[in-house]
């Protein structure tokens, strides 16, 4: 694990806006980064969900990843399982 670094969290959307919970995992995960001085990402996936992004830093994100697909739309555990395991195997972070 000596490479990996950050930490990500995977936000819950609906309709296209964070919901209550991604906020709270967000301000969990600002406290987690800052006590390990490390940085926080935010991973989105979803329909529509590209504007997220400045919501996501707002609420204590330092860096936001973005999958937004017309396929992703409706929650499939396959589809969103292999999107999660692509990102967190390029960001490489050390929690998620």
């Amino acid at each position: 694990m000596a490479d990996n670094k950050g930490v990500m969290i995977l936000i819950e959307t609906i309709d296209g806006k964070l919901t209550n919970i991604a906020q709270e995992l967000l301000g969990a995960g600002r406290k987690l980064a800052n006590d390990l001085t490390e940085e926080l990402s935010a991973l989105v996936v979803g329909s529509g969900v590209a504007n997220i992004a400045g919501e996501a830093i707002a609420f204590g994100a330092d860096k936001v990843y973005i999958v937004d697909a017309p396929l992703l739309k409706d929650y499939r555990t396959d589809a969103y399982v292999s999107v999660v395991d692509k990102v967190v195997k390029q960001a490489n972070p050390g929690f998620y």
